[in-house]
């Protein structure tokens, strides 16, 4: 390869303290990287309605105004319900703890040969949860805290949310212009190899932003479905948010396990009610990696599963949950750039 001339260096040095800003101001790169995923995922359908004689910006408007409208909707469905249940279940608390002492004496103690007058002390129970609770509510909101939010604020967190819309409204306006300006800043010599990876690039994060919505919906419907068949409460509730918290891997199927389990147990305190869950949450399961990701994913990320465990982990480890969420695609980014290299 030639010597890099003086502009080349120039490039390559902006583009190094670029990065390296973005990496302590991540706070605010997160919110441009998805707001640009986000972007690049409904540009296909703005660009369609565009092509009907609208403005970009209309197309846009109009498009933004739909997406929110079925969002506030879902809320809408889970939310109340959601409050209710839990509601719900902290006033059927003593009605578990029956369950409780009739589970020990007549099943554990037929397999244990317990004395028959063996019993949960109720009473004694409730203090120490609430001694429990006192001691360790606030230790564990601050784990979750620093895990999930990795240095943000929630505040910040929250601004950024709101902020989405808006960063997501003027990147899809601005798409083509962004695009034009970058590809002027690569110098003329990297340019054509360049331009081709980060084509591939753009690909590969509009399929997944697009897809990974597309299958967090599915599977809210069926994780809905399901636990409807089997009579759980708030079926539609625990099924869409676990759907939705899909987008984090492994956080949407960890949710419908565990809210799926206790309500099966509060609700009907037998096994087989539970199995029932679990049956179901299985069944999504398989649904999600054999039929929904290969088909509205597709083979377009293309990760091997170990690679994406070990994303997962680094991204978590560095920046929390946002790191988790942005982990599989940046992979298949990297993918790309190691192929190119090669």
């Amino acid at each position: 390869m030639k010597d890099l001339s003086f502009e080349e260096k120039r490039f390559f040095i902006i583009l190094a303290a670029a990065v390296a800003t973005l990496i302590w101001i991540h706070e605010v790169a997160v919110l441009l990287f998805v707001s640009y995923g986000l972007a690049l995922a409904f540009d296909p359908y703005v660009t369609r309605y565009e092509a009907k004689g609208r403005s970009r910006a209309r197309s846009a408007i109009f498009l933004g105004t739909l997406v929110l409208l079925v969002a506030l909707i879902v809320i809408l469905l889970i939310v109340p319900p959601l409050i209710r249940e839990t509601v719900d279940v902290i006033a059927e608390f003593p009605r578990y703890l029956d369950w409780v002492n009739v589970f020990i004496r007549e099943r554990l103690g037929s397999v244990l040969n317990f004395p028959k007058d063996v019993s949960v002390d109720q009473e004694a129970l409730r203090s120490e949860l609430r001694r429990l609770g006192t001691t360790y509510a606030n230790e564990i909101w601050e784990v979750l805290k620093t895990g999930m939010l990795q240095g943000y604020s929630i505040g910040l967190a929250l601004l950024n949310i709101l902020l989405l819309p808006f960063f997501t409204f003027y990147m899809i306006c601005d798409l083509e212009r962004i695009h034009s300006w970058g590809a002027e800043l690569i110098p003329p010599r990297f340019r054509s190899k360049t331009l081709t990876v980060l084509k591939q690039t753009r690909s590969i994060l509009g399929a997944f932003v697009k897809g990974q919505l597309m299958v967090c919906f599915a599977l809210g419907i069926l994780y809905s479905i399901g636990f409807s068949v089997i009579s759980l409460p708030n079926a539609i509730g625990i099924g869409m948010s676990s759907g939705m918290l899909g987008i984090v891997p492994y956080l949407g199927s960890t949710v419908a396990l565990i809210f799926g389990t206790l309500l099966s147990v509060v609700t009907y305190g037998t096994f087989t009610a539970v199995f029932l869950a679990w049956t179901v949450i299985a069944v999504v399961q398989l649904l999600e990696s054999f039929v929904l990701t290969p088909k509205l994913v597709g083979e377009t990320v293309g990760v091997h599963p170990l690679v994406v465990m070990v994303a997962l982990m680094i991204g978590g480890n560095l920046f929390g949950l946002v790191g988790i969420v942005l982990a599989v695609p940046v992979a298949a980014v990297a993918k790309v750039l190691l192929r190119e290299i090669k």
